[in-house]
């Protein structure tokens, strides 16, 4: 009734194996109820199992309950870890864009200080030569244009 190399039973029981290993949270859970299966069907044979030697049965019910549990718990652990890379792809992906976003900011702040300081530099300029065209307007008409074009240059090279 339980003979595992015999009929249909057999492939749904190698099906089971396999699912059990690939599938189950507890590996613990896996090797205790694959041990239990094996168990059972060394002592309680099938039909097909009675005429041969204990140590037969022994041998034949390892190869046959083993390699599905090996196979189903080795592709239960490679999809754990595959799942676990793309995961942190994932957290890396969204960290290097975090640091991106952060360097931008930092450059933008850069670029804004170092605007602030060229125009204001600017500005002081054209405040110190707008005092000196008050003081020379009225007695050096020549040069009070000249310092005049000194201030719309200075301008224009803050805009």
């Amino acid at each position: 009734m339980f003979s595992p190399v015999s009929g249909a039973g057999g492939l749904s029981v190698l099906v089971l194996l396999y699912s059990l290993g690939a599938y189950a949270a507890s590996r613990r859970a896996v090797i205790t109820i694959a041990v239990a299966m094996y168990l059972l069907f060394v002592f309680v044979p099938g039909p097909t199992m009675g005429s041969e030697p204990f140590l037969v049965q022994a041998i034949l019910e390892i190869a046959f309950t083993a390699p599905p549990v090996l196979l189903g718990l080795y592709m239960g652990a490679r999809k754990q870890l595959l799942r676990s890379l793309q995961e942190r792809a994932t957290r890396l992906e969204r960290e290097q864009h975090l640091l991106a976003e952060r360097a931008r900011g930092e450059e933008r702040t850069r670029i804004a200080r170092e605007m602030h300081d060229v125009v204001a530099n600017r500005v002081s300029v054209m405040v110190v030569h707008a005092g000196a065209l008050k003081a020379i307007a009225a007695r050096d008409p020549v040069q009070a244009a000249e310092t005049a074009a000194v201030i719309g240059d200075m301008g224009r090279q803050a805009l």
